[in-house]
């Protein structure tokens, strides 16, 4: 089973439950985008960092 990319950005400590808690509501507004992009937009985590998690398998 996959990590949810919530739950592997918190478990190395890049993201904080509040900064998941308000990326889940923004996604939830806006349901057409992805946790990570909502990362980025919101300057949570970069682009590397998730292009990182995606090369990695996990996502």
């Amino acid at each position: 089973m996959k990590e949810r990319i919530g739950d592997y950005f918190a478990g190395i400590q890049m993201l904080s439950l509040e900064h998941i808690e308000k990326i889940m509501e923004y996604q939830s507004e806006n349901p057409g985008l992805k946790f990570g992009e909502i990362a980025v937009t919101l300057g949570y985590l970069e682009q590397r960092d998730i292009d990182e998690y995606l090369e990695r398998g996990t996502g």
